[in-house]
């Protein structure tokens, strides 16, 4: 229901929801501080690929998500909910300084792929002078 047609005060308004609170985001209410979560697609062997890389199904009893009519349920004891389109998410962990190790791994990897584009672009005809990246920390 909207607000009385004339109104000019903003309280009257229904209360708009963010965009983090629109997102329909999963959550877990038994989360370990010294873990990294996510909801893996049980699709084309990405649950088993993860495992691979470290990280474990959650075997907890706990709550998926909010209280939907589909529900979240347990397969064996491993927590899974329908996440649409007939795929099922798998809540799976690893541990937060492998997270964050893989994370920086990444940004290192995509850093130096553009700056050896970089590297290539100044040595291309037309172009002169002395390509230098400093990365120290000072401002």
């Amino acid at each position: 229901m909207g607000r009385p047609i004339g109104s000019k005060n903003r309280t009257d308004r229904p209360k708009r929801l963010s965009y983090a609170e629109r997102r329909n985001t999963l959550t877990y209410d038994g989360k370990d501080k010294d873990y990294h979560y996510r909801v893996v697609n049980d699709v084309d062997g990405r649950v088993e690929k993860l495992e691979s890389f470290g990280y474990e199904c959650v075997q907890k009893d706990g709550q998926l998500g909010d209280p939907t009519a589909d529900g979240s349920t347990s397969l064996g004891s491993t927590i899974t909910k329908p996440v649409g389109g007939g795929k099922t998410g798998v809540l799976m962990r690893t541990k937060l300084e492998d997270y964050e190790e893989d994370q920086a791994d990444k940004q290192r990897m995509e850093v130096d792929a553009k700056e050896a584009t970089l590297f290539e672009k100044s040595k291309e005809d037309g172009h002169y002078g002395k390509l230098r990246i400093d990365r120290s920390k000072s401002a």
